[in-house]
């Protein structure tokens, strides 16, 4: 069975390999911008954001298996 199809069915490392898998979406959503004291125009991760965007595909996951085992 692919990797995605075992995440479906609930298998806990798959989720967690598509979670890595979507990482570099995930991380470039979550930068903010940030001026320094120089200055200087930077961007930093947002780790409340990318929590947020990680539960929420992994919550996607979970509600699909509840809608798919009705």
């Amino acid at each position: 069975m692919i990797r995605s199809k075992k995440a479906v069915h609930g298998d806990e490392q798959a989720m967690l390999r598509v979670v890595h898998f979507f990482q570099p979406i995930i991380h470039s959503n979550a930068l903010r911008p940030c001026i320094d004291e120089q200055g200087n125009y930077t961007f930093y991760v947002d780790r409340f954001v990318k929590g947020h965007i990680e539960n929420g595909l992994l919550r996607a996951n979970w509600d699909y298996q509840k809608y798919r085992n009705k």
